[in-house]
């Protein structure tokens, strides 16, 4: 489980952060003079721990954090609920902060089966595609092998000027008959490619199942229970089951705003209530603000042109970016393509206001995910589901590439 206190208290420890800064030099406890000395945003992960720990046990302290404490009195949200009940400690509190996190933890859950359900349902279309094209290749194959029986049979034909015409006829379906069973092996290499994926999202989706019901039992047993543990080290093990869906990693359940945002205040949020794999996700883009666009190029490439024409691909990947580069304003987009050392002539290193990145001795997702780790609020767009987990966990917004062709189709 991925869930910490932190998180769920991030209203918690901005209020004690404020009421720390209000306090006299030798007011602050010792444990948290490096806290008070901070200047930076977010806390960092010991100093939010050590806040939380001082508050855990210092009755002064969380009443300074409340008296600081900024908006509703208790609150609405589900997350500051349980913040400031964690900070006032009345009677049933500690049922109130479960509740809190399981209600939260359900709502999020929502986002987390659509996307899931979006992925199984496009690989599935795919794979019933893939299938269809595989049908006709071996009808094909089929047709030109009774061809080239008859063929054999004719050739026994005296003339030999007719012979020979047969011949190059011959030479010509058995070019096509080649061409065919190479492009057979293709789709059946991404048949068996795509049911891996589907397998895989299916397995995704029994997890997540079961850790629901895990979350489901624990609440209730915690809800039934007559002494529910009261200390934060206990707390903490009872909310790593009962919220941890509140820790969804994909761009449907991030939180749109603070509290359980945590360390994570300074980056770009996705709201979730947006599909990330609809146009409606390109719009937030547009207005998003400075943010550095990283797309997976022959993943929308190969959408928007067919996997058999990498050439035309590229060329559309760029006229396609170069408009929303144009509409985005103050994005910085870029495309990623593989490469095996050799720039494309056809694409321009830049076209218009659109990097183009070759990649050249790496892969193109190895490119992407690097990028990452120095961009300003980076989002990245493709449909490979491991190139999105990857950049979402060293802080990029992920969206599909499905958003930007339907987006573009639009214009």
């Amino acid at each position: 489980m991925d869930f910490k206190p932190e998180r769920l208290f991030g209203d918690a420890i901005d209020a004690a952060r404020g009421a720390v800064r209000d306090l006299d030099a030798d007011q602050v406890p010792a444990s948290l003079r490096r806290v008070a000395g901070y200047a930076g945003g977010s806390l960092p992960p010991p100093f939010a721990r050590s806040l939380l720990a001082e508050l855990d046990t210092n009755e002064f302290l969380r009443s300074k954090a409340l008296e600081a404490w900024k908006g509703e009195r208790p609150p609405t949200g589900d997350e500051a609920l349980a913040s400031y009940r964690f900070l006032e400690r009345g009677d049933g509190w500690i049922m109130e902060v479960a509740e809190a996190a399981f209600r939260l933890g359900k709502r999020l859950s929502v986002a987390s089966d659509h996307t899931l359900e979006v992925e199984r349902n496009a690989f599935e279309a795919e794979a019933a595609s893939l299938r269809g094209r595989l049908k006709a290749a071996r009808k094909d194959r089929d047709r030109i092998e009774s061809e080239l029986r008859e063929l054999s049979r004719t050739q026994q034909d005296p003339v030999r000027e007719e012979r020979n015409s047969q011949r190059r006829i011959a030479q010509q379906i058995e070019g096509a008959k080649r061409d065919h069973t190479a492009e057979m092996e293709k789709l059946e290499a991404l048949l068996s490619e795509t049911e891996n994926e589907i397998r895989s999202v299916r397995e995704a989706a029994r997890l997540d199942r079961r850790l629901r019901a895990e979350a489901e039992a624990a609440y209730q047993a915690a809800v039934a229970s007559e002494s529910p543990p009261m200390d934060a080290e206990g707390l903490a093990e009872h909310l790593d089951v009962i919220a941890a869906l509140a820790t969804a990693t994909g761009p449907g359940s991030r939180l749109a705003g603070g509290g359980m945002a945590g360390l994570e205040d300074d980056r770009l949020r996705y709201p979730g209530m947006i599909r990330p794999d609809s146009a409606e996700g390109i719009e937030w883009l547009l207005g998003a603000g400075p943010v550095t666009v990283l797309v997976d190029g022959y993943n929308l490439g190969f959408l928007l042109a067919g996997r058999l024409d990498p050439q035309r691909a590229r060329m559309l990947v760029v006229e396609a970016l170069g408009r929303l580069a144009t509409a985005a304003g103050e994005a910085e987009v870029v495309a990623v393509f593989d490469s095996d050392g050799e720039v494309d002539t056809d694409v321009p290193q830049r076209g218009g206001s659109v990097d183009v990145v070759y990649s050249s001795g790496r892969s193109a997702d190895d490119e992407i995910v690097d990028r990452v780790v120095t961009a300003l609020n980076p989002v990245v767009v493709t449909n490979d589901r491991e190139v999105r987990h990857r950049a979402e966990a060293v802080g990029a917004v992920a969206l599909w590439s499905d958003a930007l062709v339907e987006w573009s189709r639009r214009r």
